[in-house]
């Protein structure tokens, strides 16, 4: 068996360059104003939907608050539903017109919840409540879309140097057909709305299961300063239909500890695998998200050889976390890894 250990796009950046993270957070001016949600289904049935697209800021103001959210779909449509910026364990719950419960996300910690359903049509209602601690004066977001058919942009984050800016994320699967990226176009846009720079390409990852997402990373460098420090950046991925693969292997990683290193975190894993053929290759994410659920650095390992109903011991390094943030660790076997 032998272990090739491979970082990512972004961890190569952020060795060379002293970068600036935007946008971990969810500020203010981004949200819509708190306001005290109703505290049954009951009464969220008369209340007003919440917008699409929007977050929303609201706060558990005492032990046994519960926060109830009104969505209105005018057609039956997939949705991304995100509860982040926790101040404490918080779940999320899905309720039907009917009000039976559907689904709650519910990881524990202040970890984000996110759910991604097929809505019908009218009503649904969101819940929201503690599970473990509260915290009145620090308030949560909560977010709902519904993604265009096909592949879309799940989630931007912009990395900037002086002249050079990363941008990364994660694209939406929204099909019931595998899918793959044959390029991806990143515009640069400045403060009055004018796309001032646009290339193609970078990296993006394996093909997409119906309704799975993969990451993609981009560079781009010789950019003015200025620029670099005002522009907002759009990605638009062309997105292609591909055979479904073969069954892949059942893999499973396994978390032993993690170590801060300086400005990185060492995760310990264990893969192991229930197949009863060696697997060629074995590739464990470093999935790194910030407080609301958005890819902000990634990191990979690659595991060759692991042999049948076999486990291998390794580690993959990532981005130490400077606000609150999650590691995720992922494990795929490459289409005819077996």
């Amino acid at each position: 068996m032998r272990r090739v250990r491979r970082q990512g796009p972004a961890g190569v950046v952020v060795a060379a360059l002293v970068l600036t993270v935007s946008g971990s957070t969810i500020s203010a001016g981004e949200a819509a104003a708190a306001t005290d949600r109703p505290g049954t289904l009951a009464a969220a049935r008369t209340a007003k939907a919440i917008p699409q697209g929007t977050w929303v800021r609201n706060t558990i103001s005492s032990r046994g608050d519960v926060d109830w959210y009104r969505v209105t779909l005018t057609a039956s449509r997939r949705a991304l539903i995100t509860l982040g910026s926790l101040p404490a364990d918080y779940e999320l719950a899905l309720f039907g017109a009917d009000g039976r419960h559907v689904v709650t996300s519910s990881h524990g910690g202040r970890r984000f919840e996110s759910l991604s359903v097929r809505l019908p049509k009218g009503d649904s209602f969101l819940r929201v409540r503690s599970t473990s601690g509260y915290d009145a004066g620090d308030s949560y977001v909560l977010r709902y879309r519904t993604p265009r058919a096909g592949v879309s942009t799940m989630s931007l984050r912009a990395i900037r140097s002086d002249t050079s800016v990363q941008v990364l994320g994660e694209f939406f699967n929204n099909s019931t057909s595998w899918q793959g990226v044959s390029e991806f176009q990143v515009e640069m846009i400045n403060s009055s709305g004018k796309v001032i720079r646009r290339w193609t390409g970078g990296i993006a990852g394996d093909a997409i299961p119906p309704y799975g997402r993969t990451y993609f990373s981009s560079v781009e460098t010789g950019l003015s300063a200025k620029a670099v420090r005002t522009a907002t950046f759009r990605v638009i991925p062309e997105g292609y239909v591909v055979p479904t693969p073969s069954p892949r292997p059942p893999l499973t990683v396994k978390r032993l500890r993690t170590k801060v290193d300086g400005y990185y975190s060492v995760h310990h894993f264990t893969v192991s695998t229930t197949s009863t053929k060696r697997v060629g290759e074995v590739w464990v994410y470093g999935l790194v998200y910030d407080a609301v659920g958005r890819l902000s650095y990634w990191d990979v390992t690659i595991i060759e050889n692991l042999k049948a109903k076999g486990s291998a011991t390794d580690l993959v390094i990532t981005e130490t976390a400077r606000s609150p943030r999650v590691t995720i660790l992922r494990a795929i076997a490459p289409v005819n890894a077996v």
